[in-house]
């Protein structure tokens, strides 16, 4: 009967080693990744000054021409709120997002008034 106590008892010790030393694994890696987050994010915020700090690179005359393009084509009373650049200023572009990018507003569909 001992015998029998006794392996149980090993087993036990074994399972419960293994639950804590899995359990400690998973929280070092969601910690790690909180960690990768923290700088992830204070990265995007040091871009993002910069980009505020940059001047706009579409003048005036383009932002009318737009307009007047749109407002050609609408033919009716419209807002332009925001124009801005879709492909990277480093000159890389990134097929899967432009390919989302011309997915996604190839749904958003103008209905011509008339």
């Amino acid at each position: 009967m001992s015998d029998v106590i006794t392996q149980g008892l090993v087993i036990t010790g074994i399972g419960f080693g293994i639950v804590f030393f899995v359990q400690a694994t998973i929280s070092l890696v969601v910690a790690l990744f909180c960690r990768l987050d923290v700088r992830w994010k204070e990265r995007e915020e040091r871009h993002g000054e910069d980009r505020l700090a940059r001047e706009p690179s579409i003048d005036d005359t383009t932002v009318v021409i737009i307009t007047a393009t749109v407002a050609t084509y609408m033919v009716g009373r419209f807002r332009i709120r925001s124009v801005r650049r879709l492909t990277p200023w480093d000159g890389v572009t990134r097929v899967w997002s432009l390919q989302g990018r011309a997915l996604l507003q190839g749904n958003h569909v103008i209905v011509k008034q008339r």
